[in-house]
Formats: structure tokens, sequence, C-alpha cells
């Protein structure tokens, strides 16, 4: 239906539970509608004159080109009167939004927050938008029990594609990833994911999983669940989108082995050739080749929270521009050794993220973490990595001995500090210093 093009000021009388009611003031020669606080009539009525206004008078939001962007509102042209229908949740928070609108100040909780930017989506107000997700990634989410993130902010989040959203969702539950894709508690939160939600996911650098041959064997079962058929129907369709979010070469070769075996690969061999061959071809190389080869940049190349034993450790540095110069980080972290029967070696990175006393460079020292018997010829691989790919990265050999039980990367070749510091810098995601380091026997 048609929406005046004068604007006019909405008066809305409220009448909660207890009885009492409280109005909004507005503008001369305006009628106003009482909004019965019944779940079963759910909708507000605003009603306005023929008198019309200069933009100055309602500077904060148009209010027709708010109700033109809703879909479930009634224009009765003869008593120009505009219903909006709205939820019984967002009727409670009605008068927020209204003060938001007139005055730019709102009071954001728990149990109001999600209410609100439901009205500020629908009604396009940007500001107030912002403000809603800002409130909510910083001081609900991380609060909250892990299914009402998933099965309330996620749903909400995906639909809207609000991506602040999407990522802080995504990192508060990817700390149970391993449990979210196989335990029986969330196996039909998981086989009921949209495909859009599932690649929000497999995006993610964050996911603390197994490895990346258990986050395969996850979408297979995704793909293959009972109540949904459909995904079978469009199969081809879906791998092709999916495939290309599974980091291949971060899985041992015998375990590339084994996705050759997979019935996938044998229904549909031209989705997984050239993936697999990227895979294999990454292992054949010396960790100085991959560091060399700007084919092994992108993605699929940056590694996740893996908790099973390999020869690589992912750090997150958060906050970069807090830290105080001198600063000292440490990170502990284990390998496999080249020894038999199989034990371990452990390691510590020391990373100065804004130098130290004699230098000031962006530093990062490789230490073994024990009293050595034996040498430990090495080669290091270390990389500064955003969301999307590798940006810089240096590789090296070391010898590792009872009296030079330390190597110093020598990252500061690629990373300077002043790029660093450099506000919105391009080697920071977020404010955050990601870094991963993989470490290998010299053959």
């Amino acid at each position: 239906p048609p929406v005046p093009e004068r604007r006019s000021r909405p008066v809305r009388t409220f009448k909660p539970i207890d009885g009492s009611s409280s109005a909004l003031k507005g503008g001369p020669g305006i009628s106003s509608h009482t909004c019965e606080d019944k779940k079963a009539q759910e909708e507000l009525c605003f009603s306005c004159n023929s008198s019309d206004y200069s933009d100055d008078d309602f500077s904060e939001c148009s209010f027709d080109s708010a109700v033109a962007s809703s879909s479930t509102f009634i224009y009765d042209e003869k008593n120009q009167e505009v219903e909006l229908i709205e939820p019984y949740e967002c009727i409670e928070v009605f008068p927020r939004f209204l003060k938001f609108l007139y005055g730019c100040h709102v009071v954001l909780n728990r149990e109001n927050t999600l209410p609100v930017l439901v009205l500020a989506d629908k009604y396009n107000v940007a500001d107030l938008r912002q403000v809603c997700i800002r409130h909510a990634v910083k001081e609900i989410i991380p609060k909250l029990q892990l299914k009402e993130v998933f099965h309330v902010w996620f749903q909400y989040a995906t639909k809207c594609y609000h991506k602040a959203l999407i990522s802080a969702c995504v990192q508060a539950l990817a700390g149970r990833m391993d449990d979210i894709m196989s335990s029986d508690e969330w196996e039909q939160e998981w086989t009921n994911l949209d495909q859009e939600q599932l690649v929000e996911f497999l995006c993610s650098s964050d996911l603390r999983i197994k490895d990346e041959f258990d986050l395969f064997r996850a979408v297979e079962r995704w793909l293959d669940a009972p109540g949904h058929p459909e995904r079978r129907e469009s199969l081809e369709v879906r791998l092709k989108v999916l495939l290309q979010h599974v980091r291949f070469p971060m899985m041992a070769p015998e375990q590339l082995c084994e996705v050759e075996m997979s019935k996938l690969v044998h229904q549909y061999p031209h989705l997984f050739v050239t993936l697999l061959l990227q895979a294999y071809k990454f292992h054949c190389l010396p960790l100085t080749g991959r560091a060399a080869n700007k084919d092994f940049r992108t993605s699929n190349y940056l590694l996740r929270n893996y908790t099973a034993l390999g020869w690589n450790h992912r750090v997150v540095i958060r906050g970069f521009h807090e830290l105080a110069k001198n600063c000292e980080l440490t990170s502990r972290f284990q390998t496999r050794a080249s020894a038999y029967p199989q034990t371990v070696w452990d390691w510590e990175l020391k990373i100065f993220p804004k130098g130290a006393t004699n230098f000031d460079e962006f530093r990062a020292v490789l230490q073994a973490n024990l009293i050595l018997d034996q040498c430990r010829p090495i080669e290091f691989y270390i990389s500064l990595v955003d969301n999307d790919q590798i940006l810089r990265a240096v590789a090296g050999r070391k010898n590792f001995t009872k009296s030079r039980y330390t190597a110093d990367t020598e990252i500061e070749k690629a990373v300077a500090l002043e790029e660093l510091n450099t506000p919105d810098s391009e080697l920071l995601c977020g404010d955050n210093v990601m870094l991963q380091i993989m470490i290998r026997p010299v053959q």
C-alpha cells in the first residue's frame, strides 16, 4: 500500500502488564492509539493528521521511509493511520526504540538487545544496529551458554548477515568445535546447519579440533544427514562450495590417502584431483620451499587450533596496540620427535611484539624447552597471517644442541614494527597479531 510522503511525529501510548501507561510526546495535531499488551493482538498503531512538518522536525529518522522498509504494516488512507505489526518481544522494547530515534539514547541489557536489534534491522536504523551489535559482541555473547549462542544469536546473525556478530558467535563456539561436530549432544545442531552457516565455520581458523581430517569427516556426515535428502540431490553443487574451505594441505599424508578412499572422491574425482595434488605437493617440499612458493599463501594453508600432536603451532597475540614496549610473550607447545619409540619435543616461542631494551623490532625466538641429550637438526617456517592468507613468511634451519638451544627466527626481516604500529595496519587482524610456525626434522 502507498505511504504518505509527509513526515509526522508519531505518538505512542504503551500499556504494560501492570496497567500503567506511558506516552512519548509528539508534534501538534497528533492523535494516539493505545497498544494493549495482548499477545494475540501483536500490533502498534500510529496516526497522523494532514499537518506537514519540515525535515528538522524529524532529524534522526524518516518515519515514512522506515515504514516503507517494513513489509508488516497496514495503511488506512481514509483515517491516515499506519498500523505496524510487531512480534511480542519487540512491542516490549518499542519505547526504547523510539527513544533512540528521537534522542539518540538507549539502554541495553541481555534481555532487550536482540529485540531492539530486530527493530533496528527492520526499520534500517544503522546507528542503532551498530550499537546493538557492538554491545552483543563485547558484553553478551562471551557470557552466554553455548546452546543459546548457537540457537539464538548465531541463527539471527547468519539470517541477517551481520558479519561482526557471526564472527563473535563462531569464535565463542570454536572452543567446543570437536563436540559440536561429533558428540551426540550437538548432533541435531550440526546436521541441521544451513550450508551458509557451515561455510562460516569452515572459514574460521579459530576452530579447536583434533585435525583437519576430522573436520572433513564431519562435512561428510553433514552431507549424508538422513533428515536432509535434498543435500544428496544437489551433491556436486554443494561439494564445489564446501571443498574449497577444507584445508587438505593441513592433513598428514596418510590422511590424504584415506580421503582418496572416500566414496565422494570416487563419485566426483574431478572435484578432488587439484586439491589433493596441491596438498601432496605441499608435503613434498621442504619448509624453505614452502615459504618461497607463492601458491602456498591462500587460506587453505592456514593452521587451525589443532589438538592432535603434529609439527605445527598457532599463536594469536590479542590487543597489539595495548601492549607495552619491552613486553615478552611466551607460547609453549609440543611437536612430534624424530625418535623411536614415539616421544615429543617441547618448545617455547618467545615473542617480543614491540621490541625490547636493546632492539626496536618485532622479534620471535624459538627455544628448545629441555636440556638436550641429542642434537635436533630442524627446519622451521614461521609466518604472519590474517583470516584469508599468509602475509609474510620466513624459513630457516637450526641445529639445536646443549649449548645452542635457541634460534632467532629472523621474522623481523619480513615484518617491520613500523608497519604493525600503523593505524589500520594490513598486518593486523582487528587488533590481533596471528602467527603460525611449522617445524620439521632436516632430512
